[in-house]
């Protein structure tokens, strides 16, 4: 997953004052996937959600 990064309750930007993003790996089995991606002619792009379980 990719995610903003927030300290303190304020958005982390870098020296261009753009957002900070993180990229994150998190084993399946702690999250539950909602198959919500089912654009026709589109799958093998699939852009799941998730969540924490």
């Amino acid at each position: 997953m990719n995610a903003e990064i927030v300290e303190n309750g304020q958005v982390l930007k870098n020296d261009a004052g753009e957002s900070v993003y993180y990229s994150f790996f998190v084993p399946r089995e702690d999250v539950l996937v909602h198959y919500d991606w089912d654009t026709f002619g589109l799958e093998c792009t699939a852009s799941h959600s998730f969540f924490p379980r």
